[in-house]
């Protein structure tokens, strides 16, 4: 993950990808792992709390869509890592969707490859154990 975003951009993101992996009721360790790198790469060792989920999405959505493709990406990325969608989380996708400036091949191509990838590392996984 390269981050390519200013510097007010990482600290709601972390906030948001924070909320996120809790809408749920629970922080998955799959979650907490992308969290953890996450804070790394952006060098941030905190999780803030500022605003809500509903003023984050909304702050993303007007940014460029090379910022929304990067937070899309990475945001969809941690919604699938313990393999589990949830209703909420359903809600937060149709918010973002709806709210973001990306087209729907947009957020087609990216939601696609990220699954692809998710059923290539299962497929490694089984193929190893």
């Amino acid at each position: 993950m390269s981050f390519e975003l200013e510097e007010q951009d990482n600290l709601n993101f972390i906030e948001l990808a924070y909320k996120i992996s809790l809408v749920d009721g629970t922080c998955s360790r799959e979650e907490y792992g992308l969290l953890v790198k996450y804070q790394q790469e952006l060098g941030i060792d905190y999780f803030p709390d500022t605003h809500s989920i509903d003023e984050l999405v909304e702050y993303f959505s007007k940014r460029d869509k090379k910022a929304q493709k990067t937070i899309w990406l990475q945001l969809y990325s941690l919604i699938k890592a313990d393999q589990h969608l949830e209703d909420q989380e359903n809600s937060i996708i149709s918010k973002i969707k709806s709210s973001f400036t990306l087209s729907s091949e947009d957020f087609n191509k990216i939601t696609q490859a990220v699954d692809n990838l998710n059923e290539a590392y299962l497929k490694l996984y089984e193929a190893i154990e």
